[in-house]
């Protein structure tokens, strides 16, 4: 086998071999985090469950039935899917390369909103053969990449047709950042941002994503090329992803070839936490599943798993999902179906892997494979030519406007039919994902320390609870010498538990005690810079993990809160106390919840969010990656939560919009709400 490359993949390779064993001897210092250790042992927990429960899978007719049970659950954690139009596939141009073809192509997915692919086909078919829908990974030029042209001249001389297809904020459909240079977003960074405006309406960007792809299959099966039945997907990183979600979610696949992405699931959270919103579907882990459930799902289809050695996708994590993989193929009597091919490289489809997946494909449809002899590395098609389709149409813009019609239906639905405040209140509980545990029990005081005030006339303690099983936080509780009488007033500060930021915190002296509650990732209690290796940022990594545990970070926040006012209400000195919860901007809205979860009177707020409607239409903006929660927005808004606080005085001091600018007109510092 000719292993001839590009010099370009020669290059990239050299970068990433190392990239994440350098860093590994600190990773034992970046686990000693609070909100870490918790999330570790719930990995840990789940892990161990459904480790049980597979190994209880001993016969075939058992297979079955787990297989029939994953592929419920896959379909149950990915939702429904926005419904795809029957629109226009057409083909823009055509690159003739001598013995194979390029397609430039488009094809309507939502109404107005395009997939940008180029269709590789070797020119002299005569009659249908097989083809391979090949999503994109995480490169910024999407299909226009090198690794993955190659790839699509590699299938092309092997006799395969190929799509290859630029996924939401790639290659043709990259979005553009809020800098003054006007620079791409990263793709991971676009997915993000384009799953926080999903969320407004309930709605993820898997679902999205997943429906493309199979749109992209309907156009795949629609050329005359292609032999319906001697269909495969094959991708890398988000493009191995998207083949192993492909492969379990449809039936029209026949063959499946993912690479660098299996891994236990365990290992790769612990290693570096959860990936960008589309790898996160909601409840994943909830549902008792693993990577390897995908491949299992897919079975008896021919599998073969890609991976690198030097993967920070972990390989320990790979060898144990293959064990399992294999031992469910063996039981449902496809044990000569699955095949895995490992690198010794890093992070990426190189060429050894590329030519693993197409001979073996070649193997499963039954056509000679002929290597890359023919392919001349040094005059790939590049992105300029790749490219072409005219308008791929905004997806931001069609989300905004769904977003504003569902709006505006539910705003009259509601206007008509007025929701009870116990009906908020749950609606509240069930957009936070809130379990039962989280809002009853009192939490466990596990140690608490006198501190020398930095207050004139105060006594300060440090304390430290358990909110819920392994999970601990830090209050600071500050006293007036003589604040214990029947009318005493207790404020509740969500904030950061920092000595800088006491030191210069103001004191309203309207109360005689104040307790500060830090919530789970926050202050003290943050992760430390480098955690996840710099795959991006710890506050969106730590949301997507409580996704897949079938929670929500702001959830596990307000849980914090609600308990730290249980444990003081259990003090006899408190249980008279009237309370108002007090918190700014992010922090307002944990605050905002937990009154209303906890059934507080009072409420002072600095910073609160305007509204999460124009967050579907607006995409600029600064807030921390907590505050969007699933439905929020699309089931309850702001205004409808404070209109069914309980009676008493509700204070908000300043309002900001998206882009945390102050919206509250001048002369109304000061709301009441009786």
């Amino acid at each position: 086998m000719d292993l001839n490359c590009s010099e370009f993949e020669k290059r990239a390779h050299a970068g990433r071999e190392l990239g994440y064993i350098e860093d590994y001897p600190e990773r034992i210092d970046f686990r000693i985090n609070p909100f870490l250790e918790y999330l570790d042992k719930r990995s840990d927990d789940y892990l161990i469950a459904r480790k049980k429960g597979v190994k209880a899978v001993t016969t075939p007719d058992e297979a079955k039935t787990y297989q029939l049970s994953v592929r419920e659950a896959f379909k149950r954690c990915v939702g429904p899917l926005p419904e795809c139009t029957a629109g226009v596939m057409e083909v823009t141009g055509t690159i003739d390369k001598g013995d194979y073809l390029i397609d430039i192509v488009r094809i309507e997915c939502l109404p107005g909103v395009f997939i940008s692919a180029n269709f590789y086909y070797p020119k002299m078919i005569n009659k249908p053969g097989p083809a391979i829908l090949f999503p994109c990974g995480h490169a910024g030029e999407g299909k226009a990449s090198p690794m993955y042209v190659s790839f699509g001249v590699e299938a092309a001389q092997n006799g395969f047709s190929v799509l290859i297809y630029d996924p939401i904020g790639q290659g043709e459909r990259r979005i553009l950042g809020t800098g003054i240079d006007g620079d791409w977003l990263s793709a991971v960074d676009a997915h993000c941002l384009i799953d926080r405006q999903l969320s407004a309406i309930g709605e993820h960007l898997a679902a999205y994503m997943i429906a493309e792809s199979c749109r992209a299959l309907d156009y795949l099966l629609s050329r005359t090329e292609v032999d319906p039945d001697h269909v495969a997907v094959s991708g890398n990183s988000g493009g191995g992803m998207m083949s192993a979600y492909m492969g379990a979610y449809d039936d029209r696949i026949k063959a499946v070839a993912p690479c660098c992405y299996i891994t236990e699931l365990r290992a790769l959270l612990q290693r570096i936490l959860a990936q960008d919103a589309e790898q996160c579907t909601p409840g994943f882990m909830e549902n008792g599943l693993d990577l390897c459930d995908l491949i299992t799902a897919a079975a008896p289809k021919p599998y073969m798993v890609g991976g690198a050695l030097y993967d920070f996708f972990p390989i320990e994590g790979l060898r144990n999902a293959m064990v399992e993989a294999k031992r469910m193929y063996r039981l449902l009597g496809a044990s000569d179906q699955i095949h895995s091919h490992i690198t010794s490289k890093g992070h990426g489809m190189w060429v050894d892997t590329r030519l693993a997946v197409i001979q073996f494909l070649s193997q499963a449809f039954n056509i000679p494979f002929r290597g890359n002899d023919a392919v001349n590395y040094e005059a790939l098609p590049n992105e300029s030519e790749l490219c072409g389709t005219e308008s791929t149409g905004d997806i931001q813009s069609y989300i905004a406007q769904r977003a504003q019609m569902l709006y505006n239906e539910r705003r009259a639905e509601s206007k008509s039919l007025h929701s009870p405040a116990q009906e908020v209140r749950e609606q509240l509980i069930d957009c936070l994902r809130l379990k039962p545990r989280s809002v009853a029990g009192i939490p466990r005081l596990v140690e608490t320390n006198p501190l020398e005030s930095s207050y004139t006339g105060c006594t300060s303690r440090k304390l430290l609870i358990e909110t819920e099983p392994g999970m601990f936080i830090h209050l600071l509780l500050v006293e007036k010498l003589d604040n214990l009488s029947s009318s005493n007033r207790l404020c509740v500060i969500v904030a950061p538990i920092e000595e800088s930021g006491l030191l210069t915190y103001p004191l309203d002296p309207a109360y005689s005690s104040w307790l500060f509650v830090q919530p789970r990732g926050i202050g003290s209690g943050s992760m430390l810079p480098g955690t996840n290796f710099g795959m991006f940022d710890l506050e969106t990594a730590s949301c997507y993990y409580a996704r897949l545990l079938g929670e929500t970070l702001q959830g596990m926040r307000v849980t914090d809160v609600v308990s730290a006012i249980q444990f003081i209400q259990e003090l006899p000195e408190y249980q008279l106390s009237w309370i108002t919860l007090s918190g700014t901007e992010e922090h307002a809205l944990t605050a905002l919840y937990s009154a209303i979860i906890a059934g507080i009177h009072d409420v002072d707020l600095t910073g609160l969010l305007d509204s999460f409607q124009s967050f579907s239409t607006e995409t600029v903006h600064t807030w921390g990656h907590a505050i969007f929660v699933s439905g929020l927005g699309i089931s309850v808004d702001i205004d409808e939560l404070l209109a069914e606080l309980l009676p008493g005085s509700l204070k908000i001091r300043s309002v900001l919009d998206v882009r945390k600018q102050n919206v509250l007109q001048e002369g109304k510092e000061e709301l009441k709400h009786g």
